[in-house]
């Protein structure tokens, strides 16, 4: 039976086992499943910069999880700035295997914070009366053109306002029946997608402001696992760093 302990950033003792139903983090048990829950309201407490950086590191991890490099999700630059209705791009290899919350080789995220209700779509997808050519570009290479909101939390009926709103916006276009768009809102999309990636749930709760007191998820503490392989000794109990044992 593997065991896991270490300490708390406030010196209490941290704990898990494989056959017990709960961990105890300075010393109070917590149930495993409040430990990896993100709820829509995590979603909504990120501001722009923060919800562009967590949609690409969930391209990032659906790439990885299909086999695919991350290499392939390119983001960056000011949130403000011109982006051409793109702020995390996918650009796999033609052909190449995606599905799920990454639904075509090449799919553009346009993500704000802001919501965006059904009558403002068109505005957003041709500003000026003109499509966007980024989108374009997408519907001739068959790809996928999906908006993000983290302040948008829609109901069925409301969801499927938005994805016909978009549908009519590429009407005329070349290639528009190869388009796939879709509307990710913040709690049936963004926050199911994070809770299926488990790694990336502690970081995006600190992001929102609801990381669990006296625990870090990821630090210096990880090269004590690669020390305890080469030694096949777990480091001191005084150690606030964890360790890793079997029992």
């Amino acid at each position: 039976m593997t065991a896991f302990y270490g300490r708390t950033a406030g010196g209490g003792a941290a704990f898990t086992q494989s056959r017990e139903a709960y961990t105890y983090i300075a010393d109070t048990p917590i149930s495993p499943v409040a430990m990896l829950e993100t709820t829509s309201e995590d979603i909504a407490g990120l501001n722009d910069e923060q919800l562009r950086e967590v949609v690409a590191r969930l391209c990032e991890a659906e790439l990885l999880r299909h086999g695919h490099s991350p290499a392939y999700v390119t983001w960056g630059g000011h949130q403000k700035a011109s982006d051409g209705g793109i702020d995390v791009r996918v650009a796999l290899p033609a052909g190449a295997s995606i599905d799920g919350f990454v639904p075509r080789p090449a799919t553009g995220y346009q993500v704000k914070q802001e919501d965006l209700p059904a009558r403002q779509i068109s505005k957003e997808m041709l500003p000026k009366g003109v499509i966007r050519p980024a989108i374009t570009a997408l519907a001739v290479a068959g790809g996928g053109y999906v908006i993000v909101r983290s302040q948008g939390s829609t109901a069925d009926r409301a969801l499927t306002a938005r994805r016909k709103a978009m549908r009519k916006a590429i009407q005329g276009i070349a290639h528009a029946d190869g388009l796939f768009a879709d509307f990710y809102d913040r709690r049936t999309r963004v926050a199911t997608w994070v809770r299926s990636h488990a790694c990336l749930i502690p970081w995006v709760r600190t992001l929102a402001g609801r990381g669990l007191r006296g625990w870090q998820s990821y630090g210096s503490w990880r090269y004590w696992f690669f020390l305890r392989r080469a030694l096949n000794t777990p480091p001191p109990r005084s150690s606030p760093w964890f360790s890793f044992g079997r029992s």
